[in-house]
């Protein structure tokens, strides 16, 4: 008869629903989930209603022991796992948590450490047109994303691609990686490896500003032309200066344009900034496609106006405004 490991999955987006699960639905014979570890309720939406995360409803929904991070429960809730399970948390978390669980906390990150540390490690090689990345699971220690790696695998990253499906995709191989992992420890076959530190770069975290590209140089990339260095959109220049190692070149006009909208879809999204009888207006790209590597905007909204079909017009005509960030 097999032995379960439990463990308290601390998660709070809900692409991790999915991951969350496949724990409890599939692998009942090797987990049992003892807790699950949220961050507190927040308001949503335009009239702020206090909502409680999909993970926290589902495990509510299960019988499962829901907490927050602050709980004074957590750390004999953990003392009595063989291991914490952290994925996509959002939170620094405190040291004696690191140890409290009899392996530690384990951390799925969806990148290739030491690659991409960070909190937009997915986002990123999207923007940057990356055509692979990884899933790396690590044992937390006091430095972000530094802990050694228990296991990693690959995953290609087809042209097409949006964040929210490669993130769903993430969460279902993290499963199966789990339960190999947590196999090799009932036989004490699992080795740790340090990450390679000289390899090592770094996120941020994105803002509604990462989103922000000048009217000029949607412009050009509408037109399929390269940007030179110093017009490349910001939230690649930032990445690049605090990785000044990285060696970066960037694709024809609409494949980065359609880089950025499928990594920052829908939020924030891209934008620009028009005048329009004589005021600021932001300019959205709401929608584009990918047919046969071919990208297209096919619907656009302007501050204050419902979203429309992409009239390249009003671009090509539309007059600069000085950015009012």
């Amino acid at each position: 008869m097999s032995t379960k490991l439990s463990s308290p999955t601390l998660a709070a987006q809900a692409f991790l629903l999915s991951f969350l699960k496949k724990i409890v639905e599939e692998g009942q014979t090797i987990f049992e989930v003892v807790g699950v570890v949220t961050q507190p309720d927040k308001p949503v939406g335009r009239k702020h209603i206090v909502t409680a995360c999909p993970v926290k409803t589902y495990a509510i929904a299960h019988g499962i022991k829901v907490m927050d991070i602050k709980n004074p429960e957590l750390p004999q809730l953990l003392a009595s796992c063989d291991i914490g399970l952290v994925f996509a948390f959002g939170e620094i978390i405190r040291p004696e948590l690191l140890r409290a669980s009899k392996h530690g906390l384990w951390n799925i990150h969806p990148s290739a450490l030491p690659l991409y540390r960070g909190p937009a490690p997915v986002a990123m090689p999207l923007i940057l047109g990356e055509s692979e990345c990884s899933i790396s699971l690590i044992q937390l220690d006091e430095i972000l994303d530094h802990g050694p790696i228990i296991a990693q695998k690959p995953i290609k990253i087809l042209p097409e691609v949006m964040h929210k499906d490669l993130l769903i995709k993430m969460a279902q191989m993290s499963y199966y990686m789990l339960f190999e992992s947590v196999q090799k420890i009932r036989t004490n076959s699992i080795n740790l490896t340090a990450q390679k530190e000289l390899k090592k770069t770094y996120t941020y975290l994105l803002s509604r500003e990462s989103g922000y590209i000048a009217l000029p140089i949607i412009k050009k990339l509408l037109n399929n032309e390269v940007l030179d260095k110093n017009e490349n959109p910001e939230v690649i220049r930032k990445f690049l200066k605090k990785n000044p190692l990285v060696s970066w070149s960037p694709p024809h006009g609409k494949i980065l344009l359609w880089n950025m909208y499928r990594a920052l879809h829908p939020w924030p999204g891209i934008w620009t900034e028009i005048e329009m009888n004589n005021e600021r207006k932001r300019l959205k790209i709401i929608e584009m496609s990918y047919n046969n590597g071919d990208p297209l905007i096919t619907k656009m909204q302007i501050e204050g106006k419902n979203s429309v079909p992409f009239n390249s017009g009003v671009l090509h005509e539309a007059n600069e405004m000085s950015p009012s960030r």
